[in-house]
């Protein structure tokens, strides 16, 4: 059977559309997947923590769930996830506490992002949960005055979060001889009913 040169235009012109959108597909595949950020961020390395993180993760015992609340365009997403990853390492090496993370992207996963808000999550920012308690350090402690990611600042925040998060309660005691007034005193002036 022959093709008449009418049909075999279009079968040629129709097999390089195909090809081309085939090559097309794979090179914004591939656009995509190196231009826009990746939430997971397991191939990144670690980055050197200071010794006053390292003694709160040392000292710190328990299960800690830090969540990353970042849109996937966000220029502190792939750093600030690089930072936990680096505070989960050094506390899995150290053995006493366990960091779990889990990255949500507000514009995607709503319902998350919802349940995280009613949780005291407010904007982007990193949530910290640790035995029914939970802190959240939003995305300006994680940068300097201008906006930019600022490793020591963020560095600082988390594990400030952390220590204030597992440090459990703090005890107040009191003591008296010295002319105090008593902590039962009820007097506004010179009582201490307020505190």
């Amino acid at each position: 059977m022959k093709m008449l040169p009418m049909k075999y235009r279009w079968f040629t012109c129709a097999f390089f559309a195909c090809v081309l959108a085939i090559v097309a597909a794979i090179l914004t595949d591939a656009f995509l997947a190196h231009w826009i950020p990746n939430p997971d961020f397991s191939h990144w390395g670690e980055a050197p923590l200071t010794e006053r993180s390292q003694h709160i993760l040392d000292t710190t015992q328990g299960h800690v769930q830090a969540t990353a609340i970042f849109s996937k365009d966000s220029p502190i997403s792939i750093p600030a996830g690089r930072l936990l990853r680096t505070f989960a390492q050094v506390a899995k090496k150290g053995g006493s506490m366990e960091m779990q993370l889990s990255y949500i992207d507000p514009r995607i996963d709503l319902a998350g992002a919802a349940r995280l808000k009613t949780l005291g999550a407010k904007g982007e920012g990193v949530f910290l949960q640790h035995a029914g308690q939970s802190t959240f350090i939003p995305s300006e402690h994680l940068c300097n005055g201008e906006g930019l990611f600022h490793l020591a600042e963020a560095e600082e925040s988390i594990a400030a979060g952390i220590h204030r998060l597992t440090r459990g309660s703090i005890k107040v005691g009191w003591l008296t001889g010295h002319n105090e007034p008593s902590y039962t005193n009820a007097d506004l002036l010179s009582g201490l009913s307020g505190f």
